[in-house]
Formats: C-alpha cells, sequence, structure tokens
C-alpha cells in the first residue's frame, strides 16, 4: 500500500533568481567539454543543430547536452546584461582547435 507524503519542489514554471559566481560559470562549461568527450563530434553536432532548430532531443545525452546548452546560454545572456562579459583573446590552430590556455 502506498502512502502519500509532502516534498517539497519547484514547479515547471518558476523562474528562479540565483547569484552565480564566475568560477561556477567555468565548472560548468568543463563539465559540457567532459560530457561532450564522452561522444564523437558527430553527435555532438547533431545534438546542437536539434537544439538549434529548436527540436526535440532523441538520446539521453542530446538531453542533457542541451540543457547544460541552454544553462550556459542563459546564465551569459544576464551576464550581458549585467554589463560582465569582456572580450579576450584566445589562441587557435589552423584548424581552428583552441589550444591550451597559458597564464598571462
Amino acid at each position: 500500500m502506498s502512502k502519500k507524503i509532502p516534498v517539497e519542489a519547484i514547479p515547471f514554471e518558476a523562474v528562479i533568481k540565483l547569484d552565480m559566481p564566475g568560477t561556477f560559470y567555468a565548472r560548468i562549461q568543463q563539465l559540457i567539454l567532459y560530457f561532450s568527450n564522452t561522444h564523437p563530434p558527430q553527435d555532438i553536432i547533431k545534438a546542437m543543430n536539434l537544439l538549434k532548430e529548436n527540436k526535440e532531443a532523441e538520446t539521453d545525452f542530446e538531453y542533457h547536452l542541451h540543457t547544460l546548452t541552454i544553462l550556459v546560454y542563459d546564465i551569459e545572456k544576464k551576464a550581458k546584461e549585467q554589463g560582465l562579459m569582456v572580450t579576450k583573446e584566445i589562441e587557435v590552430d589552423e584548424d581552428g582547435t583552441m589550444k591550451e590556455p597559458t597564464e598571462n
């Protein structure tokens, strides 16, 4: 026999405002890279194209990559609105691959 118990939950339609340090944002970006390294590039391209076309994810990988990408997008949007974005240069190889960052 089952019973009902009260639990706290956030409704899907709720909009949560929170402060987030840049270091945590960097951790989310690192998580996306780590997570993306678990699949071949064509899976990442397919997932990002589905997201760009506003289509539903077809696999768990796509669904979770969409979640992280949307989170990063929303964080960057808020940072821009608050004037917190900065422009910096990164070094890329001829094929467009980013080189390992060096300390400035």
